[in-house]
């Protein structure tokens, strides 16, 4: 008997087929909340399905039926629809076709009638035409210079009514105001229109929406994801932060990797920022305290967090996070530097140049990778040996050449490290010793050689994080893919790392 996964498939379609599930109409949106997942009957959908060279409106693959929503796109197109029904029902497949209408305004009718068609075919189980041995079966053939005519946008698709809203000129604004168009884009830019219909532009394919602007039109923006969590690569979350990370705990309750936050300073005065920073030491060290208990719990096995503070608060912070965090899981205090436009400290002061992080883990399982840099002045050092209850140990041969290793002392490098460093001129023989290229260093906790702030400010706030120190942060300490908070976010330099 023919499977669904033995059905004629033509490869050249996927990309089609993927920009119609994201660009579908509002019916065919309506109708996929109803079944998916197996909603319906306990039926397996496929939404924009290839068969042959047809993209289908739905296919359900567990008893070989089509399903078609004919709304404006189907107009004048009689004769493509009853050729594609015609192959469609040669190999074995019956087609049902829904108005766009009905499913708009009647939808539980719709699902009550599809109900009755298809219980008979889920109980009785009819299959899908056999083939015979040896038998394939064809794609439908393709008239000279014919293309699929479902065209990834739709008449009346979503990103048009997006496009058409009352508020696309708001959204416009933004995107301006953030740099992601310039003040010349046109509307029309986002179309492309071509002999296979309309299509959005691959430069501005990517524009994010901001479903403030369409409120009419969220749920079903929304709809569009199967798994919404699972879509996105991160959440922007605009509140009170003690209220965020008290709501949101259930839904990140350890998954967490890395936390980096730059609270507010406990200044004398707030006049040099755009946020209050004129906080009494008591208020301040409670602020800090209520937040980073809740932000713990956050926080995997596996994950550190990264507090940044000066000397107004640094004697506040080391207390609270060992009480917090434990006195066992302090990492490190980093030294970082200040930019030199910063308000200095009078004349009967040192400048201060450097401000703290302090680092600090859940547990020992915790993840660091050491970070290299360049050295100034690279040189050639003696290859170095280590400690060996062994008397002899094992030769490296360089060039033919045998090195042995002093009495109880082994080689720092493997043969195998060695020849590799030999081919790549990292390793030399000198004077009868091998020698190997001293051109990197590892980091420590002094990271002056990276500018604290921006020197050049995206926002204009003399105290935006420098993006070149938020990715050591986040190279040290997680991987790809992994989740990191930032619940003092400023200017956002996290989100942009």
């Amino acid at each position: 008997m023919l499977k669904w996964y033995q059905l004629p498939y033509n490869s050249d379609l996927k990309e089609r087929a993927r920009e119609l599930r994201k660009a579908g109409n509002l019916s065919e949106v309506l109708f996929w909340k109803r079944v998916r997942n197996r909603q319906f009957m306990n039926l397996d959908f496929d939404r924009q399905k290839i068969i042959g060279n047809y993209i289908v409106d739905f296919f359900i693959k567990d008893i070989g039926v089509v399903i078609e929503i004919d709304g404006s796109s189907h107009v004048d197109k009689e004769e493509y629809d009853k050729e594609r029904d015609e192959y469609l029902k040669n190999i074995g497949l019956k087609v049902i076709h829904i108005k766009d209408e009905d499913v708009r305004h009647n939808l539980d009718g719709v699902m009550e009638y599809l109900k009755e068609e298809l219980t008979p075919l889920k109980e009785g189980g009819t299959p899908l035409a056999p083939l015979k041995e040896g038998e394939h079966t064809p794609l439908a053939p393709l008239k000279e210079g014919e293309h699929t005519p479902l065209a990834p946008l739709k008449e009346g698709n979503l990103v048009e009514r997006i496009l058409k809203h009352p508020n696309i000129g708001e959204q416009i604004k933004e995107w301006q105001d953030l740099g992601i168009v310039d003040e010349n884009f046109k509307i029309e830019d986002i179309i492309e229109d071509d002999l296979t219909g309309k299509r959005l532009s691959e430069k501005y394919k990517h524009l994010p929406i901001d479903t403030k602007y369409f409120k009419d039109l969220e749920l079903e923006i929304l709809s569009l994801f199967d798994d919404l969590d699972k879509s996105l690569d991160g959440w922007l979350i605009k509140s009170e932060n003690y209220q965020a990370l008290n709501t949101l705990l259930p839904k990140f309750k350890e998954k967490v990797q890395t936390i980096y936050i730059d609270p507010p300073f406990n200044l004398d005065s707030s006049d040099q920022f755009l946020y209050r920073t004129n906080y009494k030491d008591a208020n301040w060290a409670t602020l800090l305290e209520n937040r980073l208990r809740i932000a713990k719990d956050w926080l995997n096995e596996k994950g550190s967090i990264f507090v940044r503070c000066d000397y107004n608060g640094n004697w506040i912070v080391r207390p609270l996070m060992d009480e917090i965090f434990g006195m066992d899981n302090f990492r490190n205090e980093i030294d970082i530097k200040r930019n030199q436009s910063l308000p200095k400290t009078g004349d009967v002061n040192l400048v201060e140049e450097t401000e703290n992080l302090f680092v600090y883990a859940i547990g020992n399982n915790f993840v660091f990778r050491n970070t290299l840099a360049e050295r100034e002045k690279p040189y050639w050092g003696d290859l170095g040996t280590r400690p060996s209850d062994k008397k002899d140990n094992p030769s490296r041969f360089i060039n033919g050449i045998e090195f042995k290793p002093p009495k109880y002392r082994r080689w720092s490098y493997s043969q195998e490290n060695l020849d590799e460093m030999y081919k790549n001129g990292r390793l030399k023989i000198e004077s009868g010793k091998l020698k190997i290229l001293i051109d990197k260093t590892r980091i420590g906790t002094n990271w002056t050689d990276l500018t604290g702030y921006s020197p050049t400010p995206t926002w204009g706030f003399l105290t935006e994080n420098a993006e070149k120190l938020l990715f050591r942060v986040l190279d040290t300490s997680s991987n790809q893919k992994d989740i990191v908070m930032d619940f003092f976010l400023g200017s956002g330099t996290t989100t942009a790392v």
